[in-house]
């Protein structure tokens, strides 16, 4: 994970803030900020990902992984994520929460323009890709998304 994705002088915007999430958005952004701040995963994303996806933990950590791996590769600017214990989200923190709830809702349209905004054309793809796969998994496992941030 490049350090250019974290932004360590960010400040939360206003509105909804981490305890504000639901547990499949909480997950995701404290697992986001974990990563990108400890530079790779720890034995405690492990733990938390065993508890909500039980036998495919490992499924649903390479399909994080490979979503925020291409979003790193193939992004158009560089991405504003809070440190772990920050309250508040980010404008980009809820942006990638409602990129992968509108996966998880099959909206498509809503999709393709989100990732035309978030990557270079060549990126889109294997973007789309790897979030669904990641809003497959959370849905399988009754961890579902609101469409509530756009």
């Amino acid at each position: 994970m490049r350090a250019s994705m974290l932004n360590p002088d960010v400040t939360a915007s206003p509105g909804a803030g981490i305890l504000d999430l639901s547990y499949g958005e909480h997950l995701l952004v404290w697992t986001l900020r974990r990563v990108i701040v400890g530079g790779g995963e720890s034995p405690l994303i492990r733990r938390e990902f065993a508890d909500a996806f039980g036998d495919e933990a490992e499924a649903a950590l390479i399909a994080f992984h490979s979503f925020i791996v291409l979003l790193n590769r193939d992004s158009r600017r560089r991405f504003s994520i809070g440190h772990p214990g920050c309250a508040g989200l980010t404008f980009d923190e809820r942006h990638l929460l409602t990129v992968v709830a509108t996966a998880q809702h099959e909206a498509d349209a809503r999709l393709d323009a989100q990732l035309r905004w978030l990557v270079r054309r060549e990126g889109q793809d294997d973007l789309r890709v790897a979030v669904t796969r990641l809003a497959r998994l959370l849905g399988e496992h009754s961890i579902d998304l609101p469409l509530s941030w756009g």
